[in-house]
């Protein structure tokens, strides 16, 4: 690192020997090293003297003390300083990539080597000129190698140690043996300007292709010192080769060492800069990789349940079946229990497909018109039963703010209040269970109940998945856990807010409040009676595919005991070559069939309708994947309607009764009508 004079007057001094060349910045009046007559001599009208040879340069560097040098000096001090502090704090913060650390400990000898050279700078008056000389050089270049190691790490790319350990002893030996023999300033800075000026530019162009990965400012950021660099000891080559004056070059000089304190600082903020895109990088990555988990387990979850519904649909469509043809009281009693373990069963699997759902933000709401009455009146016929075995009183208050019809999603309305009111049902042994609908600008359902209550560690943690208040909680009540994390979940979902105050043993309140609006006047339009013919199923010619031997039996007992005896295949296949053979008014297609799938079933069906010139049976898609975008899918695909497993009879039974009024509704269906071209 080397320093500028400012405004050097070039005075020859002639005293009678060899002249001396001195590059002082003070007025010849003040001259330090003025000798009796100087202040005559140097008085004198000064005369231009040609410009000074590179060999003097050294020499006169050695006589500079102008104030602003040493300014210039300290300021590189005190940003290396600067530079070691950042690098301290960076470690400090124990980066846990192994490539960052060592790149922040090369940055430190880097700072250290090139602090050293500063501080010689300063010193070098009272140092002989070979040893100043030598620990600059070698400050400046072994900062500059191991700045190169520490981007080089920060970069993710191992150095190449022995090449440049090489490359640069020979650099400082060729330096060494020029200032140990005398050769003189010219000589130093033509090598030092050839071999620093090659090495940084050489280092840059490696920083800057490594970097390509990143964007530009931080390939930037991480490169341009050593360009810079580069140029600066290219510049006082050429201008030693132009013979420039001495102040140009000392200035050119103190440029580059002004550059090197700042290039250190530069490098400090590069290492910081690569370190925060390592860390969004790992941010990203981990992102991935949880989203990658979350689809995995969405996609295990769904597998799962559709293999759990497929032998609970025969379950309890068979439990269906045997409880309409038992008459004894106690056989009908084991079948209710039955139904309603299978029950209790198929709300788990639900819970569990809702948590996944939630988790994966699929959840979809609905809006639509709904009215609040009545849904409040099923939810408390779905849990008068339990509350009668219980004694307790379940008391619905709606007040008039909040009668009427709401716009919204009432499939997750309904599911709130059944999870919240179940959940004081199952924790209230004695008392009372009281639901209150309040509404003005937007809906508040309050649910009290006189239960055994919460502390306040219980309700923080209440929320939370498969967690209940303790293992005592579990096995007494039993369930998942799941059902007030699932409340939660979907209030946040729609907006809404839900408090709950409870103390032990004084029972607890849940206060949920929704955003939703008023309906606009709904219209109700009155029901037709169906006609008696209408409820008459045996004239439907039904096909059921699946291949599922348990579920065929169940559909066929379901169907048998509404008069139907449907036909019967066991894939998509088997469905085509029944098709062609005959014609069918209904289609029960299982959607996960091997082989050919329920929608590629379907399509084929279609074609042989078309071919044959047959009107277009009502489809079915029988499924245990029962969400939206499936169901959606199922429509967009041909589809007519949908049967979610578990089947149960009243969802048959609303299936026949639909696809009996659109039969009637088609012309081809209609009596007295012959058949006619479709397509």
């Amino acid at each position: 690192m080397e320093c500028v004079p400012r405004n050097a007057r070039h005075m020859r001094h002639n005293r009678g020997r060899a002249d001396v060349i001195c590059l002082c910045p003070f007025m010849p009046a003040s001259c330090p090293r003025a000798r009796p007559g100087h202040r005559q001599r140097c008085g004198a009208a000064p005369r231009h003297l040609p410009k000074p040879s590179p060999q003097r340069l050294w020499k006169g560097l050695r006589v500079i003390t102008s104030v602003d040098i040493r300014v210039v000096v300290m300021i590189a001090a005190i940003m290396l300083i600067v530079a070691i502090v950042l690098c301290l704090l960076e470690r400090r913060t124990r980066v846990s990539d192994t490539n960052l650390r060592h790149a922040n400990d090369w940055l430190c000898v880097a700072n250290g080597a090139l602090l050293l050279s500063c501080v010689t700078l300063l010193l070098h008056y009272s140092l002989p000129f070979w040893l100043s000389a030598s620990i600059i050089i070698l400050g400046a270049h072994a900062g500059i190698l191991c700045a190169f190691f520490a981007i080089q790490w920060g970069l993710n790319t191992r150095p190449r140690y022995g090449l440049f350990a090489t490359i640069s002893a020979s650099i400082l030996l060729l330096q060494m043996s020029l200032t140990t023999s005398g050769a003189g300033a010219a000589l130093l800075f033509v090598s030092t300007g050839i071999a620093n000026g090659l090495l940084t530019l050489t280092m840059g162009l490696i920083i800057l292709r490594l970097s390509r990965p990143h964007e530009i400012e931080l390939r930037v950021l991480v490169s341009f010192p050593f360009f810079a660099l580069a140029f600066g000891y290219v510049m006082r080559l050429i201008l030693l080769a132009m013979e420039a004056t001495t102040a140009v070059v000392l200035t050119t000089t103190a440029l580059i060492a002004f550059s090197l304190a700042f290039a250190a600082l530069q490098w400090c903020f590069g290492l910081i800069a690569l370190r925060a895109a390592w860390l969004n990088q790992s941010l990203t990555v981990e992102r991935q990789r949880a989203q990658d988990l979350a689809e995995a387990r969405a996609r295990f979850l769904a597998h799962m349940s559709h293999e759990i519904r497929t032998p609970l649909n025969s379950v309890l469509g068979l439990a269906d079946v045997l409880h309409g043809t038992v008459k004894q009281p106690e056989a009908r009693e084991l079948v209710g229990h039955i139904q309603n373990s299978g029950d209790l069963l198929m709300h788990i699997v639900n819970d569990i497909l809702d948590v996944s759902k939630l988790q994966a933000n699929a959840v979809t709401l609905e809006q639509r018109p709904f009215d609040l009455d009545a849904l409040l009146r099923q939810i408390a016929a779905s849990h008068a039963l339990t509350c009668r075995e219980k004694r307790l009183l379940l008391d619905v208050e709606i007040q008039p703010g909040a009668s009427g019809f709401w716009m919204g999603d009432p499939h997750r309305v309904n599911q709130i209040l059944q999870n919240v009111i179940g959940n004081a049902v199952k924790f209230t042994e004695t008392g009372s269970v009281r639901v209150v609908a309040r509404g003005s600008d937007h809906l508040t359902l309050v649910v009290e109940d006189t239960g055994i209550g919460m502390s306040e560690a219980q309700v923080g943690s209440m929320f939370d998945e498969f967690t209940q208040a303790d293992e005592g909680i579990t096995r007494r009540f039993g369930g998942t856990g799941l059902g007030m994390s699932i409340v939660h979940k979907l209030t946040k979902v729609m907006g809404g807010q839900i408090e709950v105050q409870s103390a032990p043993g004084q029972g607890t309140r849940f206060t949920i409040t929704l955003p939703l609006r008023r309906a606009e006047t709904v219209e109700i339009l009155p029901i037709p009676a169906a006609p008696a013919a209408q409820m008459d199923f045996s004239t439907l010619n039904v096909l059921c595919a699946d291949d599922s031997k348990s579920n065929l039996l169940m559909l066929c007992a379901m169907l048998r005991q509404m008069g139907i005896e449907p036909q019967t295949a066991e894939d998509g296949h088997a469905a085509i070559a029944m098709t062609e053979r005959q014609s069918f008014d209904l289609y029960l297609l299982d959607i996960s069939m091997p082989g050919l799938s329920g929608i590629e079933t379907l399509h084929r069906l279609r074609q042989v309708e078309k071919d044959g010139l047959r009107p277009p049976a009502y489809g079915v898609a029988a499924t245990a994947n029962a969400l939206a975008p499936d169901l959606d899918l199922y429509m967009a695909s041909g589809f007519d309607s949908h049967l979610s497993k578990p089947i149960r009879l009243e969802a048959l039974r609303a299936i026949l009764l639909a696809c009996q009024q659109s039969r009637l509704a088609h012309p081809l269906h209609a009596p007295g009508v012959g058949h006619r071209v479709w397509g």
